[in-house]
This record gives structure tokens, C-alpha cells and sequence, in this order.
């Protein structure tokens, strides 16, 4: 039943992506099924969208003081492992991921 699941979350994931309601509905879900989604190569969904998607989320969290949120902004900031640098194209990796600051400069000309 997982394995279904998740192959529905994958092939979606593009439109889930582009609602904010549904966005908001999947960063609900347990850190182990984000995980695997995210970790997975078969998720239907560009390494810049991924990129953008948490970093939007991130962003987000910054900003709320909520108890909860460090834990769950440790845990989206270890998520961003999750997007392999190689496959951003390279004018979004020297800018909006470089400028991010989530990673290091070392492994962005790694990733070039």
C-alpha cells in the first residue's frame, strides 16, 4: 500500500507542487514518507523545483516563531541533500542556489 502511494505522490507531485493548499498538505506528511519522496529518482519532478519548493518553505519558516519549527527546519534544511546539485542547470545554480546559502561553495563548483 506504501509503495502505491507513493508512486501516486511521485507522478503528482508537479501538480501538488504548483497548489498552495496541497504544498502546505505535503510538508504535513510524516518526515519518513517526505523522505523517500524527495529521495526518490523516480519523483516526477525537476531538481530546480524541488530546490525552490523547500527553499520556499524554508523561507517560510524562518520567520515563524512557532516551538515546533526548528526541529522541522533542521529537518527541510537536511532534505535539500535530497537535490542533486548536478542536475540544476547552471545559471540557477551560481545564482538562487549559490546565493541561498544552504550550500556550500564547494560543493557547487563540485556540481559544475
Amino acid at each position: 500500500m506504501q509503495d502505491i502511494l507513493l508512486q501516486r505522490l511521485q507522478l503528482n507531485l508537479p501538480l501538488i507542487m504548483d497548489d498552495e493548499k496541497l504544498r502546505e498538505d505535503l510538508f504535513m506528511l510524516p518526515r519518513e514518507a517526505l523522505t523517500l519522496l524527495f529521495s526518490d529518482t523516480e519523483t516526477c519532478v525537476s531538481e530546480e523545483r524541488l530546490f525552490g519548493i523547500l527553499e520556499e518553505r524554508l523561507v517560510f519558516m524562518k520567520g515563524n516563531v512557532s516551538v515546533d519549527v526548528d526541529d522541522d527546519f533542521q529537518f527541510l534544511k537536511s532534505m535539500l541533500q535530497c537535490v542533486r546539485l548536478p542536475l540544476v542547470n547552471m545559471e540557477q545554480l551560481v545564482s538562487s542556489v549559490k546565493f541561498s546559502g544552504f550550500f556550500s561553495d564547494a560543493s557547487i563548483f563540485e556540481a559544475l
